[in-house]
């Protein structure tokens, strides 16, 4: 039996000091140079679409790690639905700083005029 190797996928980066983000687990296998990512128990991940295995054929250098990480990227997202993190379906954090009605109101409004030209004489 092939021994199940875990990887931890950052899913949601951390937004400030009092966040810790967001992490999902992934686990993979290797044999005769392919990485398979799995369940827990070894059991092959298909595409829910196509329902094929997730696998990469290691080549020299390549990171199994780092490999194993972005599939598990992917698979996240395949599950929830969505195509990344910058579906539709997530909130919006436009402001880092909460901005005061008025300081809102300027930046809107200094957004909304064109641009100063030159006048000849």
């Amino acid at each position: 039996m092939l021994e199940v190797h875990s990887v931890y996928a950052t899913v949601r980066r951390p937004r400030d000091e009092n966040d810790l983000g967001q992490v999902t687990v992934g686990y993979y296998t290797l044999a005769d140079d392919v990485l398979t990512m799995t369940d827990s128990k070894g059991a092959p991940v298909r595409d829910l679409n196509s329902g094929e295995k997730f696998l990469h054929k290691m080549q020299p250098g390549d990171d199994a790690r780092a490999i194993a990480n972005r599939l598990t990227t992917k698979i996240y997202w395949m599950l929830r639905g969505e195509t990344g993190p910058a579906g539709f379906n997530r909130p919006l954090n436009l402001f880092q700083r909460p901005f005061s009605q008025l300081e809102f109101k300027c930046v809107l409004f200094s957004a909304l005029q064109p641009s100063p030209t030159r006048l000849r004489i």
